[in-house]
């Protein structure tokens, strides 16, 4: 899944170095998200943009993580592509047992 968590700064914010910016999350907020595994995460910054690509243990951890990255002074926006080992949001467009739903999602009827 792919995100983008676009951050709104005001005017007069200092800019921070791109290598500055990743070395704090690298060093200071990955390592400290508590029950998030982010040894498989990797980081890349380019004018306040960071990109994170990697592995989690959980679809889930991702949002924590998003978060986790854009309170970091000089990021601009978090984009995304982290992917869970386990979903853990489990989305069912067509399920036997739901009454409602009459139509197989092949176009098939039930």
């Amino acid at each position: 899944m792919a995100t983008t968590l676009a951050l709104p700064h005001p005017r007069g914010v200092p800019q921070r170095r791109d290598e500055d910016i990743k070395a704090e999350v690298e060093r200071d907020v990955l390592p400290r998200i508590e029950g998030v595994d982010t040894t498989m995460v990797r980081i890349l910054v380019e004018h306040g943009t960071v990109w994170l690509v990697g592995r989690l243990d959980w679809d889930g951890q991702a949002e924590e993580v998003r978060t986790r990255v854009a309170r970091v002074p000089g990021v601009v926006a978090v984009e995304d592509r982290l992917r869970g080992a386990w979903d853990d949001h489990p989305v069912y467009r067509w399920h036997p047992h739901v009454p409602h739903l009459r139509r197989h999602p092949r176009g098939g009827a039930r």
